[in-house]
């Protein structure tokens, strides 16, 4: 087990992932890559993601349970093939508004759910219909926010310095690491008799400052730790 889960589950997508870069795999990609000629072909990536989520909530209902890992993980995948084709990439500067349209309105559509309607109890029983609408409902809508979010750093970050460089490496240490400074401090600053906005701004620039600290202070200066993460090797000048 490593993280709690199986090694050979993770051997499996390490293979998975091999066999993408194979001739055979890229010719996968390739067909895969048309959707991306139909407008609004990138909403098809819903199916395999409503459909993991849908199918496998009833019998992991527990927070960061097998049902969670399982919704990560497939839109990690789809996120890869995405970036592995030019015309997936190009859908998302040009379906943006439709990502974001379709976003809007299930947002807008469960929140109705929750306060009206009764969501809160349909997403806990897995008798009903609504447990398939609602848990459908948040894989369609956190695919389109996502893609709308990928379109703005396009659009943002269509540039390059030292600075995004830097932080571009820092990126998958900083999520792995980011949750138990906000676990640590949110058990002591909840205690504070102080206002709800102060506290929120104490944990969030509290953990960002740890997290950071963390991330620049150990895992880019310690040479196993930036192979873990993928880091290239620190640059060192030639002595003389």
């Amino acid at each position: 087990m490593v993280f709690g889960i199986p090694v050979h589950f993770l051997a499996d997508c390490v293979a998975a992932f091999l066999w993408l870069k194979t001739e055979s795999g890229q010719h996968a990609i390739a067909r895969l890559g048309k959707l991306g000629e139909v407008r609004g072909g990138l909403l098809v990536f819903v199916l395999p993601i409503a459909a993991v989520r849908m199918s496998l909530q009833p019998f992991f209902p527990g927070y960061t349970d097998w049902a969670d890992f399982a919704y990560m993980l497939i839109f990690f995948v789809c996120g890869y093939l995405v970036y592995a084709d030019e015309r997936l990439m190009q859908a998302i500067r040009r379906d943006w508004r439709l990502a974001l349209t379709v976003g809007v309105i299930t947002t807008l559509t469960m929140l109705v759910g929750l306060a009206a309607l009764g969501g809160q109890q349909w997403v806990k029983d897995p008798l009903t219909p609504g447990f398939y609408l609602g848990w459908g409902l948040v894989g369609v809508n956190g695919w389109c926010w996502t893609l709308f979010a990928l379109w703005v750093g396009m659009r943002t970050f269509d540039f390059r310095n030292r600075w995004l460089d830097r932080g571009q490496e820092l990126i998958v240490p900083f999520y792995v690491f980011h949750q138990p400074p906000i676990v640590l401090l949110a058990f002591f600053v909840v205690l504070w008799q102080a206002g709800m906005l102060f506290k929120l701004a104490v944990i969030l620039l509290g953990s960002f400052i740890i997290t950071l600290g963390f991330c620049e202070g150990v895992v880019r200066r310690v040479k196993p730790a930036r192979a873990l993460f993928g880091m290239k090797p620190s640059w060192q000048p030639d002595s003389a």
